[in-house]
């Protein structure tokens, strides 16, 4: 049975469930109703800030039944196309995991006459659950007209979750998944690429991994929910969550390099807090055991969805060692950051001339760095410009502040280098930015924390389509 036929068969089973199990839980509620830790919180009229209290500890809000598609924009989505047509030229298979609304994983398991009379009361609509898988469905179509393929962790959790009733797809306090759901996300990722992608995964899958408890380990924070629920309930303290530190081992290790020599991964993850570690969800290790390879990790925590793609092929060779599976995995809820956030059309154009393998340099300029440094070049010279390279000879720094300045016009474009949207120790003595537009620049200012050695500034056009 593929995920897709497993979900309908699953959302079936939901339908039919969510009613019986209606008796158990209010039978397993007596005497909770009305009891809840901030009574005053469950019924706000900030439809941002309403969250259900639940007797077995959970906090579940209203945004996590969406039943929306998260939508990238416009702008990004002709990014995300530029990107996955890249990886492809290069040999690599793109994919995004993006997570599911989190609150499907509590449908059936709310108390109906707590949540009677507020926004939660529809959640006892066996509609919910088709209407989240429509949404879901939704985003997952958007990213895959950009040439990225997509599978359905939605469906791949459902599945999980008939086989292991007991299995804790989310933590009851966060938006992040529980060890459980990284390993349901991974057997979706090896269903889908057995169902699509057959030969790829025979390439990939070479080795036999184990995933191992390393340590179990208590979860005491509200995982996002301090700041908007403690404004309200300042009582309200989360009972500890016990969790697995998961680690993977190599059954009957083999050498890694293949016969040509090749020792570069073959499956990368790029992510964000949900694959990063410390603490390790699981997801990588899952991964790994999954799909029968190592799978190198380089998701950072707090970098947003675009931080680690950066962050990785910032670093990595893109004319050599590139794997043949790059998964980026996006929470879903940080998809309509990419709408908002200035930070992250600044993030495309720092990432795409990474990916550049030819371009001619048009013109250079050297100078001594100081806190503000203002570099006058020549607009004919960089007629049909594409990027900017800044080269720090000692000066190393978290982010740049750039502006372009542009002959005949008052506008002047401002933006802020930086390869996260957290406040990281990641220390860089170089930064790419493609331009938008080239024809008149006449002058760039850099404004920097500090004013030591040169600053070199390349300015080169791409050769060929990128």
């Amino acid at each position: 049975m593929n995920i897709k036929t497993a979900g309908q068969c699953v959302l079936f089973f939901f339908m039919l469930t969510l009613f019986s199990s209606r008796a158990n839980v209010q039978q397993s509620l007596s005497g909770t109703a009305g009891k809840l830790p901030c009574e005053n919180y469950l019924n706000r009229t900030d439809s941002a800030r309403n969250a259900y209290f639940g007797p077995d500890n959970q906090i579940v809000g209203e945004s996590q039944f969406r039943t929306d598609p998260y939508l990238p924009p416009t702008e990004s989505l002709i990014y995300l196309r530029r990107i996955s047509v890249a990886l492809k030229k290069r040999g690599i298979l793109p994919l995004i995991v993006t997570t599911p609304p989190e609150g499907f994983a509590f449908l059936g398991k709310l108390d109906p006459e707590t949540i009677k009379g507020t926004i939660f009361e529809n959640l006892s609509s066996p509609r919910m659950l088709s209407k989240i898988q429509s949404g879901y469905s939704k985003t997952l179509l958007s990213f895959q007209k950009t040439g990225f393929e997509t599978p359905n962790i939605l469906n791949a959790m459902l599945l999980h979750q008939s086989k292991t009733p007991d299995a804790k797809l989310y933590f009851k306090h966060d938006a992040h998944w529980h060890p459980d759901g990284t390993q349901a996300a991974a057997l979706g990722v090896r269903s889908y690429l057995l169902d699509n992608f057959p030969k790829l995964f025979s390439e990939i899958n070479t080795e036999k991994y184990s995933v191992i408890t390393k340590e179990m380990i208590m979860r005491t924070s509200l995982g996002g929910w301090d700041g908007v629920i403690l404004q309200s309930c300042p009582d309200h303290k989360p009972l500890p969550e016990p969790f697995p530190i998961l680690a993977v081992e190599q059954v009957n290790p083999v050498a890694s390099q293949d016969l040509l020599g090749n020792n570069s991964p073959k499956v990368v993850v790029v992510g964000t807090s949900y694959s990063s570690k410390p603490p390790e969800f699981g997801f990588v290790p899952y991964l790994s055991e999954a799909l029968g390879t190592e799978v190198l990790n380089t998701s950072l925590n707090g970098g947003g969805p675009l931080g680690a793609m950066l962050a990785y092929f910032f670093n990595a060779d893109v004319k050599q060692d590139m794997p043949k599976l790059l998964i980026w995995e996006i929470p879903n809820f940080t998809i309509p950051v990419w709408s908002y956030n200035p930070l992250s059309s600044t993030m495309f154009r720092q990432l795409m001339p990474v990916f550049s393998v030819q371009n001619k340099l048009l013109d250079s300029y050297s100078t001594s760095l100081k806190k503000t440094t203002e570099v006058n070049v020549s607009p004919r010279n960089l007629i049909g410009a594409d990027f900017i390279k800044f080269n720090f000879d000692t000066f190393r720094t978290r982010e740049v502040k750039v502006i372009l300045n542009y002959e005949n016009t008052d506008h002047n474009e401002v933006l802020t280098l930086k390869h996260s949207h957290a406040n990281s120790d990641l220390m860089l003595s170089q930064y790419f930015l493609e331009l938008k537009r080239s024809n008149g620049l006449k002058s760039i200012r850099l404004e920097t924390a500090g004013e030591v050695g040169q600053v070199r500034l390349d300015i080169f056009r791409y050769i060929g389509v990128n």
